[in-house]
This record gives structure tokens, C-alpha cells and sequence, in this order.
């Protein structure tokens, strides 16, 4: 049974992998990201144009649609630098995979 008092984004924190802050705002973290999508990441670093495509495909496939599209909009109105995003990205791969990364 749901807790009346519970929010929806602290129900879907409680079942998913809790939360990243982003600009004030919880986004619930929903899934962990699969080896493939951890391996295109890797592909990242190497300045492949086609790979960078692969930041907007984590965020979606972690946050949910619903959320994404909610995180998508405050990125792009904030201003957010690349820090600021890489910081996020990195705060749910610690979340989700357990152990801090760099």
C-alpha cells in the first residue's frame, strides 16, 4: 500500500535508485543503465561525434521518459555547462552501479 504523504517522485525514489539533484529539483533515478549503454558511453571520450549522442540516451534511459523530458527542459533553461551535466551523469552511475566513479 502507497503512503498518502508520499509524493509520486519520493514513491519513485523509494523503488528505483533514489534521486540526483539538478538546479534544485529531485529527478528520480529509475534504472540502472545496461552494459551496452555503459559501453557506448565509454566511446565518449573518444571524440566520436556520433557517440556524444549517447549522454541524451543515458539520461532517458535512466530517468525514465517523464522525468527526462522534465530534466531535458531545466538543463536547457538553467544554462548548464557540461561540468554541470557531467556531474549529474556521474552522480547516477555512482547511485546506480554502487561505488564512485571518475
Amino acid at each position: 500500500m502507497t503512503d498518502p504523504q508520499k509524493s509520486a517522485v519520493d514513491e519513485q525514489k523509494d523503488a528505483g535508485y533514489g534521486a540526483v539533484e539538478f538546479d534544485g529539483v529531485e529527478y528520480p533515478i529509475l534504472r540502472k543503465p545496461n552494459s551496452l549503454l555503459l559501453s557506448e558511453l565509454a566511446r565518449t571520450s573518444s571524440g566520436d561525434p556520433e557517440a556524444m549522442g549517447v549522454f541524451a540516451e543515458f539520461f532517458e534511459a535512466t530517468l525514465g521518459d517523464v522525468t527526462y523530458r522534465a530534466f531535458k527542459k531545466a538543463a536547457y533553461r538553467s544554462g548548464a555547462e557540461d561540468e554541470d551535466l557531467m556531474a549529474v551523469l556521474q552522480t547516477i552511475l555512482e547511485k546506480t552501479l554502487g561505488r564512485p566513479t571518475e
